[in-house]
């Protein structure tokens, strides 16, 4: 997960070993950006029509009553966060003080173990790959405008856009700047709506307004074919031109020097969950189910060996030599446990959602979780911690240096 104070992540193993370091940092340093945008592409797609409505109405009175916003807006959200803020740390203090006198009354003998607590709401790696591919699906499911690269598309683009001119014209000067940016961005939230997409289908399937379009289409393809024509030649010149300057742009580009050694550095905090089992007469064991999960997994539910069996990759090395310019690059990546151990993971602790040893107690089927074993709990989890360093570095060795 993410930690953006420290700027840790959270990684399988044998993921980590396999995605490249500054990949990975720039994954680390995006992934808050990423979730954000997720959101908003939720909000595009109208997954929640309640958020979607909400942004539609708050970016016309943005648009509408810009001024008053800039003026009152602003430091009424600046009032709410700090008075948030407050809320919070006076609410924690108070389930602290009261988790601490608990805590000190309890009799029995606590594990010899660190703990530790996350930040609040973080992203895991996971999360940020499913962002990236749910970003990347609205992307490609809403890139209708990619068609009009060929030149006619582009001509008939063109020639409507002439048509509407007068419109739009008009629009402005009845709307006025901020009411063009409001109805520009209302449509765009709006345009991936499911009613819009019904009316939009409703005109597209009516046959009057079908051969209206296409009439006025004909039309002003008739009508401006000559410029067409110059503007075609045009484009071809401007094409050869571009042609006869690529071989010397590769040329200077090919003589550039190799760039100097790097040194890339990403710290990841490695989680795996621990689970039990209850049996009568043995009590919480890590003998499970052959259908269950394993004792040891990770937060994907596969299964992993042990904390004590979790060791770090080896250092590689991987060696690339340019016979051309004899210059040699050798690439090395190195593990470093930051932490001396495993700690417990005791997030959520004042929200009473693990108990005072990081536990979380389940039912038959590892659901219902809460803080506190009850007559039907049978399974229970907890998350270990630990954070690590992956190194890797660049060593350049021309023939001079050997």
């Amino acid at each position: 997960m993410f930690n953006v104070d420290e700027g840790y992540c959270t990684i399988d193993l044998k993921d980590a070993d396999k995605i490249p370091p500054l990949v990975l940092n720039m994954l680390i340093q995006l992934g808050p950006a990423v979730k954000y945008m997720a959101l908003f592409t939720d909000v595009l797609m109208w997954k929640n029509p309640s958020a979607s409505v909400l942004a539609v109405l708050l970016w016309i009175t943005l648009c509408t009553w810009t001024q008053k916003w800039l003026v009152f807006g602003l430091p009424c959200l600046c009032f709410v966060k700090l008075a948030s803020n407050w809320l919070s740390t006076s609410i924690l203090r108070r389930r602290r003080e009261a988790s601490e006198c608990s805590r000190a009354s309890q009799l029995g003998q606590d594990l010899n173990v660190a703990k530790g607590i996350q930040p609040s709401k973080p992203v895991s790696m996971h999360d940020t790959v499913h962002h990236l591919q749910q970003i990347q699906t609205w992307w490609f499911s809403h890139c209708q405008w990619r068609h009009l690269s060929s030149y006619a598309n582009q001509q008939v683009a063109h020639y409507l856009l002439i048509y509407i001119w007068p419109l739009w014209a008009a629009l402005n000067f009845i709307l006025g700047s901020h009411g063009i940016f409001a109805l520009a961005g209302t449509w765009f939230l709006v345009a991936s709506s499911p009613w819009y997409q019904l009316v939009l289908v409703a005109l597209k399937n009516n046959p009057v307004l079908y051969h209206y379009t296409r009439a006025l289409l004909d039309y002003s393809i008739c009508l401006f074919t000559y410029l067409g024509q110059e503007t075609h030649s045009s484009v071809k010149t401007a094409s050869h031109r571009g042609a006869t300057q690529l071989p010397s742009t590769s040329l200077s580009s090919s003589s550039q020097k190799p760039k100097e050694g790097y040194r890339c550095e990403v710290s990841l905090l490695f989680e795996i969950y621990q689970n039990q089992r209850y049996w009568f007469g043995l009590g919480w064991t890590e003998s499970l189910l052959q259908s269950e999960r394993e004792p040891w997994t990770d937060n994907q539910l596969k299964p992993i060996i042990s904390k004590d069996e979790y060791k770090l990759p080896k250092e590689t090395r991987s060696t690339l030599q340019d016979l051309d310019t004899h210059v040699k690059r050798t690439i090395i990546k190195s593990w470093v446990w930051t932490d001396r151990d495993w700690w417990i993971d005791m997030t959520g602790e004042l929200e009473d959602k693990v108990d005072r040893d990081g536990w979380q107690y389940g039912d038959n089927g590892w659901l219902h979780l809460m803080s506190k074993p009850g007559p039907c709990s049978f399974t229970r989890r907890r998350k270990w911690c630990r954070r690590a360093k992956l190194i890797e570095k660049q060593l350049i060795i021309t023939d001079k240096d050997e």
